[in-house]
């Protein structure tokens, strides 16, 4: 019989012990990953168990990270030589990954645009489990955004969700009865677009008397250029009634009206246009 001291899966870098356990009277053994040989502890009292009938347990101690796996798979196996090595026993044990496969990437993303998160999980398909998104808050707590329930069978997580704030996220994987948790590092999420349509009477240091401001403010990875336009024509990028500042990623225009109409802000933001109206 051979075991793994895990009852679900390991982390990446996680160290395990592989235990094979032998009955009768046998000449050696082997315990191997993949076709390749682990260093075994052989205990004091192997000649007097196998002597008896009782059984005798092998140790290896092994750190995962040196493990091959296929599909988020590894197997190892173990072998008892009997009567001159003339019969070879064989078992095996397969041990899945619990975790994240690789780091989260940063997300750039417009806002309320759906993004796809995939590809960021390996666990034992026969068990299920929750894959959850969680956002870093500004006062360093923890909100979920979203849960998912990921059926067995399943070893990747593909969810579609869409982000209403930058920040700090990372995910989460539980199992459905608690008992292993295990959470990724964590990324920054950038938003793109269009993010506050604000009013504001009057603007500080206007010299038109009972001016009305138009605030603009449209995230953008690079500086562009804000246009605005009435009722349907343009106002001209010159004109000296817009006040146009980028910092930190952040357009923000300001247009002083006195005459009522519909006005419209917009911007090409990684070739997409962004218009806020008013």
């Amino acid at each position: 019989s051979s075991g793994i001291n895990a009852e679900y899966g390991v982390q990446q870098n996680e160290e395990i012990t592989v235990t094979c356990t032998v009955y009768g009277d046998h000449e050696g053994i082997t315990i191997s990953n993949e076709g390749r040989m682990l260093t075994v502890e052989t205990p004091l009292d192997a000649m007097t168990t196998k002597l008896t009938g009782e059984g005798t347990e092998y140790v290896s101690t092994y750190n995962i990270s040196q493990a091959e796996f296929t599909d988020s798979a590894t197997t190892f196996t173990c072998n008892a030589y009997y009567d001159n090595f003339d019969e070879v026993h064989v078992e095996e044990a397969t041990v899945y990954l619990f975790g994240f496969t690789s780091d989260p990437d940063e997300i750039s993303t417009f806002v309320e645009e759906s993004v796809s998160l995939s590809g960021l999980i390996s666990a034992d398909p026969s068990e299920s489990f929750r894959f959850k998104l969680m956002r870093v808050e500004d006062d360093g707590s923890d909100s979920t955004v979203l849960t998912e329930t990921v059926s067995a069978g399943t070893t990747t997580v593909s969810v579609d969700t869409t982000f209403d704030a930058a920040g700090d996220y990372y995910y989460m994987i539980e199992l459905l009865d608690g008992s292993r948790t295990e959470i990724s590092d964590s990324f920054s999420v950038k938003l793109y677009g269009a993010t506050v349509e604000d009013y504001s009477i009057p603007y500080p240091g206007s010299s038109i008397e009972d001016a009305i401001t138009l605030t603009c403010l449209i995230s953008s990875p690079s500086e562009a250029t804000i246009t605005w336009s009435q009722d349907g024509d343009s106002l001209g990028s010159e004109n000296p009634l817009v006040h146009t500042t980028y910092e930190d990623e952040q357009l923000t225009s300001l247009l002083e009206v006195t005459d009522e109409g519909d006005y419209e802000c917009s911007a090409t933001v990684l070739g997409r246009e962004i218009s806020v109206s008013y």
